[in-house]
């Protein structure tokens, strides 16, 4: 929650030697490695003008996967269904849709729920800069278009976004604030 006292570019060197002068305080030094998803080990020292307590927080990290039950009702079943149709006929023939045919399906399918039900924040639809991030997100075998388990994959963490998001909006502001967002973050 606090601002970064002191950080260092990232350099594909064997040794990297900084210095930082810091309030008295409580930090927390975080080693990396260049390469992403690359463990390593680090000798790490800490020189300081006075004495200071220093602990290892040696813990495993990880990233937990938190399912959220959600069971689909008859509603979502049918709004699932009208999803695959509309999904077959914009794909085409390749059977794969791009950031323009996604903001498409997307946008019509959001907008049959926001006419089912009663609207809980206001919506405009998915911009076109929005559907190019979710391609790329969701794009695993990186053909820059989505075939249908990927937008399934999609549809499905979209859903669980929603849910999230009308959970921690308590005060029903169609915005989180600062407190709001983290706790959804950290669900």
């Amino acid at each position: 929650y606090n601002r970064c006292a002191g950080f260092t570019t990232h350099t594909n060197k064997r040794q990297v030697c900084f210095r930082h002068k810091l309030k008295p305080g409580n930090y927390v030094i975080v080693p990396s490695t260049y390469r992403p998803d690359f463990e390593m080990d680090f000798l790490l020292r800490v020189y300081t003008e006075r004495p200071a307590k220093l602990d290892e927080i040696d813990d495993v990290t990880a990233i937990v996967d938190l399912k959220i039950p959600m069971e689909p009702s008859a509603q979502e079943l049918t709004l699932e269904r009208a999803l695959r149709d509309a999904f077959a006929k914009v794909a085409g023939a390749d059977l794969e849709v791009d950031a323009y045919e996604l903001r498409d399906i997307l946008n019509i399918a959001f907008m049959k729920v926001f006419v089912m039900i009663k609207p809980e924040f206001k919506f405009d639809g998915f911009c076109l800069e929005t559907c190019r991030s979710m391609v790329a997100m969701m794009d695993a075998d990186q053909s820059g278009k989505l075939g249908f388990r990927e937008f399934k994959t999609l549809w499905s963490s979209l859903r669980l976004w929603k849910t999230a998001f009308k959970k921690f909006d308590e005060d029903k502001s169609g915005n989180f604030n600062s407190y709001e967002l983290r706790q959804a973050l950290k669900a």
